[in-house]
Order: C-alpha cells, then sequence, then structure tokens
C-alpha cells in the first residue's frame, strides 16, 4: 500500500536476517515496555517460527521508519489479527506512527481481511486508546498485574 513513496511491507521470514539490525532496533524500543513479557530475542524467534509477522514501513526503496510485528488470535467465536509490537524513530517530534497511520491501518486491515479474520486488536498503553479511537477502535479489556516474584527476580 503506498502513500507519498511510504509503504507498508510484509517481510516474509526468509528476508528478516536482510533488514533485522534495523527492525530490531525499532522494535526494541516496544519490547523494553512489555514488562518482562518479551525480549527482542523472543520477537525474532516467533518472527522466524512464523508465528508472528515483520512488517516495515519503507520511504522510497530503502529508509526505514518503523517496523511492527502482528499475529493471528484465534478465539473460539473469532479470529483476530493483533498488533503486537510497533517501534521507529520520530520525524521532527512527530511520532512516526502518527505521520502514516492511515497507510499502516489501511494496510493491515486489509491483509486482517485477505485472512478472514473478524477484528484488529493491540494491547498497548493508554495513549493508544485515543490515536485509535478516529479510525472506529474502542477498549473492550482492561488488563491489570500485580507482580508476585521476588525484586531480587526481577533485575
Amino acid at each position: 500500500m503506498k502513500n507519498d513513496e511510504v509503504s507498508l511491507t510484509l517481510v516474509h521470514p526468509k528476508y528478516v536476517d536482510h533488514c533485522w539490525i534495523d527492525a530490531g532496533r525499532c522494535l526494541k524500543l516496544a519490547t523494553d515496555e512489555s514488562y518482562g513479557r518479551y525480549t527482542i530475542f523472543d520477537i525474532y524467534r516467533d518472527i522466524m517460527s512464523g508465528s508472528q509477522h515483520l512488517w516495515i514501513l519503507f520511504r522510497g526503496d530503502n529508509e526505514m521508519i518503523l517496523s511492527l510485528t502482528t499475529s493471528f488470535v484465534s478465539y473460539p467465536n473469532k479470529n483476530n489479527l493483533c498488533v503486537m509490537f510497533m517501534g521507529g524513530d520520530s520525524l521532527n517530534g512527530e511520532l512516526s506512527w502518527v505521520r502514516y497511520r492511515d497507510v499502516i491501518l489501511g494496510g493491515l486491515e486489509k491483509f486482517a481481511k485477505e485472512h478472514n479474520c473478524d477484528a484488529l486488536e493491540c494491547t498497548g498503553r493508554r495513549g493508544w486508546e485515543r490515536l485509535l479511537a478516529p479510525y472506529g477502535w474502542g477498549k473492550v479489556f482492561t488488563v491489570l498485574e500485580k507482580d508476585l516474584r521476588d525484586p531480587e527476580e526481577k533485575r
């Protein structure tokens, strides 16, 4: 999907190693905020096994703006495409996601429909609710967590 020379590209696992240094750097920004659920190494493993999909937003032929991952989630009565992680650089102080959200969401919606998904979903910080609301997204759950590990284990 193109918009002013910007394109969202799904990267086949056999090509991941060609772009992983930059894509992994972008995604690490997001995994660092996962509260210990994922590391960048977990994401790489999931992409290579096919359980997550790597997407890259390019300007022109090779300027990487951001990277994100998705995965299919199957519930008993629904199949969704889940946006797992997204990270990128700021462009003149503006998040690249904000500037190109139409291209990103359009590409993900098309992919989800092609794979018979019923919905798109994501888990993220509170700010995502405000950013996605104009595109028909709504809050359906709140996730709460109590860490039971010994403080020494958290390090």
